[in-house]
């Protein structure tokens, strides 16, 4: 064909098509179900559908890693309450969960959550958000081990002393592979 067949999606949605809609206003734009969309980019040209399926994999990955980032500090959290003292008022336990939090911020990011939000004032969400995989990866890792080393009740001078180390030497050995340093 010559691509000339050009409904609207009000036409479509009329003949009940349920994979697409149309949202007028400030957010407005036309959505469409993953599958019409990747038909879609490969009836305009072969080239924006490639580049359409690299950017689709992409982002799903990066998604999954923050999912897996998001899952271990669920893990985390729990071995720093499993950590806590008996006693301590509700923000004293707040500033215990933050300042692990900020102790594998500063071995992942190199940086307090404080010191990225002032750096990036514009940026929405959180350095996390904005973490590349690799940096997601890595934390992910150090969740689970500085919840395996509070377990074990190493003070939290070791802790952070092994969690640099792990980190470069984690960021070292991802680096090395070619696909990462893109």
């Amino acid at each position: 064909g010559q691509n000339s067949f050009m409904p609207s999606v009000a036409a479509l949605t009329d003949l009940g098509c349920k994979g697409m809609f149309s949202k007028k206003g400030k957010y407005g734009g036309t959505y469409a179900h993953v599958a019409i969309a990747f038909h879609f980019a490969n009836w305009l040209s072969p080239q924006f559908y490639l580049g359409f399926i690299i950017a689709f994999i992409e982002n799903n990955a990066f998604s999954v890693k923050r999912l897996w980032s998001r899952l271990n500090y669920r893990l985390h959290t729990e071995g720093v309450k499993a950590a806590l003292p008996s006693g301590l008022t509700r923000s004293t336990k707040g500033l215990q969960y933050a300042s692990e939090a900020e102790l594998l911020n500063i071995a992942v990011f190199g940086r307090t959550a404080k010191e990225w939000r002032e750096q990036n004032p514009n940026a929405s969400g959180n350095q996390r958000d904005h973490a590349s995989p690799a940096q997601l990866h890595v934390l992910a890792n150090l969740e689970m081990l500085n919840a395996y080393l509070l377990k074990k009740q190493m003070a939290k001078d070791e802790r952070a002393h092994l969690l640099l180390q792990e980190a470069d030497y984690q960021f070292g050995l991802l680096f090395s592979v070619d696909a990462l340093k893109r």
